[in-house]
Protein backbone atom coordinates (compact mmCIF):
# COMPACT_ATOMS: atom_id res chain seq x y z
CA UNK A 1 0.00 0.00 0.00
CA UNK A 2 1.30 3.18 -0.98
CA UNK A 3 1.84 5.94 1.94
CA UNK A 4 -0.78 8.51 2.51
CA UNK A 5 0.31 11.84 2.03
CA UNK A 6 -0.78 13.12 5.77
CA UNK A 7 -2.39 11.65 9.03
CA UNK A 8 -5.83 13.11 10.22
CA UNK A 9 -5.55 14.14 13.36
CA UNK A 10 -7.53 15.60 16.08
CA UNK A 11 -6.67 16.20 19.77
CA UNK A 12 -9.63 16.52 22.43
CA UNK A 13 -9.47 17.50 25.84
CA UNK A 14 -10.99 15.01 28.34
CA UNK A 15 -9.04 16.42 31.64
CA UNK A 16 -10.56 19.32 32.25
CA UNK A 17 -14.08 21.19 33.12
CA UNK A 18 -14.97 20.76 29.29
CA UNK A 19 -14.66 17.19 28.70
CA UNK A 20 -18.48 16.54 27.94
CA UNK A 21 -17.92 18.87 25.32
CA UNK A 22 -14.73 17.40 23.98
CA UNK A 23 -16.75 13.92 24.36
CA UNK A 24 -19.72 15.34 22.30
CA UNK A 25 -17.34 16.77 19.13
CA UNK A 26 -15.22 13.70 19.56
CA UNK A 27 -18.29 11.55 18.89
CA UNK A 28 -19.52 14.00 16.38
CA UNK A 29 -16.30 13.57 14.08
CA UNK A 30 -15.76 10.02 14.57
CA UNK A 31 -19.79 9.88 12.83
CA UNK A 32 -19.15 12.19 10.37
CA UNK A 33 -15.59 10.30 9.31
CA UNK A 34 -17.61 7.28 8.84
CA UNK A 35 -20.41 8.21 6.85
CA UNK A 36 -18.58 11.15 4.77
CA UNK A 37 -15.00 10.58 4.65
CA UNK A 38 -15.09 8.87 1.40
CA UNK A 39 -12.24 7.80 0.24
CA UNK A 40 -9.47 10.20 2.90
CA UNK A 41 -11.02 7.06 4.66
CA UNK A 42 -8.04 5.55 3.56
CA UNK A 43 -5.97 7.88 5.43
CA UNK A 44 -4.58 7.60 8.91
CA UNK A 45 -7.21 8.76 11.82
CA UNK A 46 -5.46 9.74 14.77
CA UNK A 47 -6.94 10.87 18.14
CA UNK A 48 -4.19 12.08 20.35
CA UNK A 49 -6.41 12.78 23.43
CA UNK A 50 -5.69 14.96 26.24
CA UNK A 51 -6.59 12.46 29.44
CA UNK A 52 -8.29 9.22 28.83
CA UNK A 53 -11.02 9.02 26.52
CA UNK A 54 -14.37 8.04 27.58
CA UNK A 55 -15.59 4.47 26.03
CA UNK A 56 -18.28 5.86 24.01
CA UNK A 57 -15.03 7.70 22.01
CA UNK A 58 -13.17 4.75 22.27
CA UNK A 59 -15.76 2.19 20.59
CA UNK A 60 -16.51 4.84 18.08
CA UNK A 61 -12.77 5.34 17.44
CA UNK A 62 -12.35 1.62 17.06
CA UNK A 63 -15.11 1.66 14.24
CA UNK A 64 -13.30 4.58 12.36
CA UNK A 65 -9.83 2.06 12.42
CA UNK A 66 -8.35 5.23 14.36
CA UNK A 67 -5.45 5.44 16.47
CA UNK A 68 -5.78 6.75 20.13
CA UNK A 69 -2.58 7.72 22.38
CA UNK A 70 -2.87 9.29 25.84
CA UNK A 71 -1.25 12.58 26.62
CA UNK A 72 -1.23 14.77 29.98
CA UNK A 73 -1.90 18.77 29.63
CA UNK A 74 0.67 21.19 28.81
CA UNK A 75 0.96 24.27 30.84
CA UNK A 76 2.49 26.98 29.42
CA UNK A 77 2.13 31.08 28.77
CA UNK A 78 0.68 31.87 32.55
CA UNK A 79 -1.23 28.60 32.72
CA UNK A 80 -2.56 28.61 29.12
CA UNK A 81 -2.71 25.07 27.70
CA UNK A 82 -1.34 24.07 24.21
CA UNK A 83 -2.46 21.48 23.87
CA UNK A 84 -2.23 20.99 20.44
CA UNK A 85 1.19 20.25 20.41
CA UNK A 86 0.57 16.26 20.68
CA UNK A 87 -0.92 16.26 17.27
CA UNK A 88 2.83 17.15 15.82
CA UNK A 89 4.55 14.54 17.02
Amino acid sequence: MPQQPFDVVTVPDFSGKNARLFELRALFFLAFWLEYAGSCRDYPLHLACIGPPPESVRRLAARCNAAITIHTPVQANHGQTINKAPALR
